[in-house]
């Protein structure tokens, strides 16, 4: 099963990276469950491009990798109801009919 997982990050990238980084790798420790965060892949590219921490930047490969996902989890994260990028990937999955969940972190 492929699980993409939604988060905000622009509003505090170095914050969200490592509650979203944590969440991914306990969920991975504890449930066996493995998630694609595109926070996780990107934050690395974002911190040697300082052009890549757009949601414009990311929006084309996001898509991708939501068509690809069996489900989209989204992190209840400080600034997510706000954060364009999670607003756009979740009307996303919904228009793909993609299994949606909010998860409290």
């Amino acid at each position: 099963m492929v699980i993409y997982v939604c988060s905000p990050y622009s509003s505090n990238p170095k914050k969200n990276y490592k509650a979203v980084l944590s969440y991914v790798v306990e969920t991975f420790e504890n449930k066996g469950i493995v998630l694609f965060s595109p926070i996780v892949y990107g934050h690395t590219i974002a911190k040697k491009l300082d052009y890549a921490i757009t949601w414009e930047y990311w929006e084309g490969f996001d898509w991708d990798m939501i068509e690809k996902a069996d489900e989209v989890w989204v992190l209840m994260l400080d600034g997510w109801s706000e954060s364009v990028g999670v607003k756009q990937e979740i009307e996303y999955a919904k228009k793909l009919g993609k299994i949606i969940r909010y998860i409290e972190v």
